[in-house]
């Protein structure tokens, strides 16, 4: 029988490779296997040990056609990458050729070997990539091997019917491809040699013994099925094997990703569980509790407050500021711009314009307060301050042009009340100049005892009639 076994192992590589992608790892745990392949023995150095079976010739060498195997195995596949095996394997090879110095002859008969090993095989995994479900492998055996020698001769002479047990040894490698998560097949190599045995070749009647042993190298391609799957070490219970755990002491119940540490969805240090606050914006500084943290207990985190150093108890907006608190609304009756606590012309026209005291155009006031030395025209220190204010006021009224009106009660001629009332208004406009305003703004007018405001029969009366009047005249 010929086996092409190049031939073979190639569609066999491609097939696999083809339906190994995209399939689910090989679980690990106790498995049995099936194998099968073809044998090729290398030419044996043989002997006969006695008076000569093959004439004279004690050594002669033989050579062997090609053969096959079967076989079946049982192991444990370690999440490591170890697999102990134990195996039972069935080698048959047919002799070819018997030949020695002078003779060649025709070989008869086969060699068969049946062998158990105990092997340790050594699988390349991983848990991600080309390695989940394609592992090379290596490793070695040893065991016993029962050599029978079936109907051994030449040229229809039989000369050994025979058997023996002896020491056998293997070494091997291969490639396996998970095809389920309970089937793996693979390719595999070995090289199996054994200690020589002797054989009876009393067959022929000479007492002879036969000294050969097996060395050769086999083709094959196996399954192995997982029976009990191994469940991986989890120290913690969160479902991820101790073996790619990256956090191995996870508290029960604590959702966990793929490396088995703690989920945290926003990334703050604090995972889901404990996380009180699990939509933490990224880069917030937060709390044991996953909030963010407020040092200034503004209840504005510290990421968004843009004024970190608020008070206590300070009203803020939402970047952490303060919130000045609304000014109360100013009374202004007449609506002129002047509040109605600092207008001394209440009842201006609607849309007039006012000078910085809220008086418009023909509009006057008395200034109160504003008094003279007796029958003089010389101005008292408490008038002054009341005149300071009043030139602020006409500076701060840019445009206008001010009369400055001096008024005196009856009492004395009309003349003399004239001449002092003029004189008063003059006292009055130049101190207002002296204190900065502009002389063009200001005219000055004496109107003596006329227009009274009060009766002059009694002194209250006079002493409001002689009184300092300032009128905005354009």
């Amino acid at each position: 029988m010929r086996i092409h076994t190049r031939r073979l192992c190639v569609s066999v590589t491609t097939m696999f490779l083809a339906g190994a992608a995209g399939t689910a790892m090989a679980g690990d745990g106790w498995y049995l296997g099936l194998e099968a392949g073809a044998n090729k023995q290398r030419q044996s150095n043989d002997k006969t040990i006695g008076g000569g079976l093959l004439g004279t010739q004690s050594e002669f060498q033989s050579k062997y056609d090609t053969g096959f195997l079967g076989g079946v195995t049982t192991g444990y596949s370690f999440a490591n990458g170890l697999r102990p095996e134990l195996e039972l394997v069935y080698r048959q090879d047919r002799y070819k050729t018997l030949f020695g110095p002078g003779f060649r002859d025709e070989g008869d008969g086969r060699k068969d070997a049946r062998s158990a090993f105990a092997n340790l095989w050594y699988d390349i995994k991983s848990e991600s990539g080309f390695f989940k479900t394609v592992h090379p492998y290596i490793g070695v055996g040893g065991g016993v091997s029962q050599l029978w020698l079936e109907n051994v001769g030449s040229n229809g002479a039989e000369l050994v019917n025979d058997h023996d047990t002896v020491f056998a040894y293997q070494g091997g490698a291969g490639i396996g491809f998970d095809l389920t998560q309970r089937l793996t097949a693979s390719l595999d190599y070995r090289y199996m040699g054994t200690e020589k045995g002797q054989f009876d070749a009393s067959p022929r009647g000479s007492g002879d013994l036969v000294e050969t042993g097996y060395n050769g190298q086999s083709a094959m391609m196996s399954v192995r099925y997982v029976l009990a799957e191994s469940k991986p070490s989890d120290f913690d219970g969160d479902g991820v094997p101790d073996k790619r755990d990256s956090c191995p002491n996870t508290p029960a119940g604590t959702p966990v990703d793929g490396k088995g540490c703690p989920v945290d969805s926003d990334n703050d240090g604090i995972n889901d569980k404990l996380d009180a606050c699990p939509n933490t914006p990224a880069g917030a500084t937060v709390d044991a509790k996953g909030c963010p943290i407020d040092s200034d207990g503004d209840r504005v985190p510290d990421y968004a407050d843009q004024c970190p150093n608020t008070p206590p108890g300070t009203n803020v907006d939402a970047k952490g500021c303060t919130i000045e608190a609304p000014k109360p609304a100013i009374a202004d009756t007449d609506g002129d711009g002047v509040a109605d606590g600092i207008d001394q012309c209440p009842n201006t026209p609607p849309g007039a314009k006012v000078t910085a005291n809220g008086c418009a155009v023909n509009q006057s006031l008395v200034l109160k307060n504003v008094h003279f030395a007796f029958n003089k025209a010389v101005l008292t220190n408490d008038s002054k301050t009341v005149l300071d204010t009043v030139a602020k006021t006409i500076i701060d009224s840019p445009g206008f042009t001010i009369e400055i009106g001096g008024y005196t009660d009856s009492i004395g001629s009309d003349a003399a009340n004239q001449k002092l009332s003029e004189a008063r208004a003059n006292a009055v406009r130049s101190y207002l100049i002296g204190k900065g305003v502009t002389a063009g703004a200001l005219t000055a007018k004496g109107y003596g005892e006329a227009n009274p405001v009060a009766s002059n029969d009694d002194e209250t009366g006079r002493a409001d009639n002689r009184r300092v009047e300032m009128r905005v005249i354009n």
